[in-house]
């Protein structure tokens, strides 16, 4: 990726330049517990098929902005999200991502081609499950995340892939689309910066990674109309 200073000033503040961001812990209380009982009562059929990630779905907010009905049978859970997270970042699509016992999420890029060389940061928890199962693909060699509770943000830009290798669903929240925050946005930098502050020894970057060959076929197939504006792309 583009080797840029790794800090500069911001609004009168030394900062981290996150633009190779691939992982970081993020200093927010945890969601609340009791979500993983009530996913389990929801059978594969009533979720979401996700094809290209090859995993299922569990919806808790529309792109507009409303909770589901799942979302509002955790106690407490519509409230963390407004009190905790919609004060730095903003109402969004958001999903369980439910990967079966033994499962394999595809490896895949969560974003178009136009949108490569932006800030495509993605705010993740894993509620249940082996955190270290995911996977950032690097031509040199794969690297997995840190094993830390906490609520992270990743580089939804690079390639990557879960696996679940318990006996249990794996359940992975998401939030992405059309929350796409970027370097302006003050107070989403300053939760990174003071995230930064905090879990720096977890941190992980892209700075001396290079993509992997195959990258330009794992964008979704819908996508495929836009692989022409990478063709001078080498990862900067």
């Amino acid at each position: 990726m583009l080797l840029l200073k790794t800090e500069y000033t911001l609004w009168g503040v030394n900062m981290i330049n996150f633009s190779n961001l691939i992982y970081l812990p993020v200093d927010v209380p945890n969601p609340p517990k009791g979500a993983v009982e009530f996913f389990d009562t929801i059978d594969y059929k009533d979720m979401i098929v996700d094809t290209y990630r090859t995993c299922h779905h569990i919806p808790i907010m529309d792109k507009d902005g409303t909770f589901s009905s799942e979302a509002k049978e955790v106690k407490g859970l519509v409230e963390w999200f407004e009190n905790e997270i919609f004060t730095w970042s903003m109402p969004a699509r958001m999903r369980i991502i439910t990967t079966p016992p033994g499962g394999h999420n595809a490896c895949h890029i969560d974003c178009s081609p136009d949108r490569i060389g932006t800030w495509q940061h993605k705010f993740r928890y894993v509620f249940q499950g082996d955190r270290t199962t995911l996977i950032f693909n690097n031509k040199e060699e794969d690297v997995r995340i840190h094993d830390v509770d906490k609520c992270y943000i990743m580089d939804g830009a690079w390639p990557h892939e879960m696996l679940n290798t318990t006996n249990k669903r794996k359940y992975t929240l998401t939030l992405g689309a059309p929350w796409e925050p970027q370097s302006d946005d003050k107070k989403y930098v300053e939760v990174l910066q003071r995230s930064y502050n905090k879990y720096k020894n977890y941190y992980i970057s892209s700075e001396k990674w290079q993509l992997p060959e195959n990258w330009k076929s794992l964008f979704q197939p819908e996508y495929d109309d836009q692989l022409y504006l990478l063709e001078n792309y080498n990862g900067a």
